[in-house]
């Protein structure tokens, strides 16, 4: 079992925000490339605070991660679901504010 109180086990932890096949093929090989580099070499560290590489490499991650947030094996996902009928409710409200702009009484 990890140790909590290790600083770098609680910096991988920012990873359970990612799907678990991004975060296990993805994020957490990339997160001990930075973390072994961290920890071998003080002089290659820079002036970037280590907190600020993981961050980095979790962002990095992201555009990979944003679609399999909405679509999982070839079906929506319940967030994916909610955009799309939030994306139609939306879409027939401003289709019906158009059509009754001139009942509504406002607007040139």
């Amino acid at each position: 079992m990890p140790d909590a109180r290790n600083p770098i086990e609680r910096w991988r932890r920012i990873g359970r925000i990612l799907p678990r096949d991004v975060r296990e093929r993805i994020f957490e090989p990339a997160f001990y490339d930075v973390a072994r580099a961290w920890l071998g070499d003080r002089d290659a560290r820079g002036p970037v605070p280590f907190g600020v590489r993981v961050l980095w490499t979790m962002l990095g991650c992201v555009p990979i991660a944003l679609p399999r947030l909405v679509v999982h094996r070839g079906r929506l996902t319940k967030l994916g679901r909610f955009a799309g009928l939030a994306a139609v409710g939306a879409s027939i409200l401003v289709t019906l504010l158009i059509v009754l702009r001139p009942y509504l009484g406002y607007g040139g």
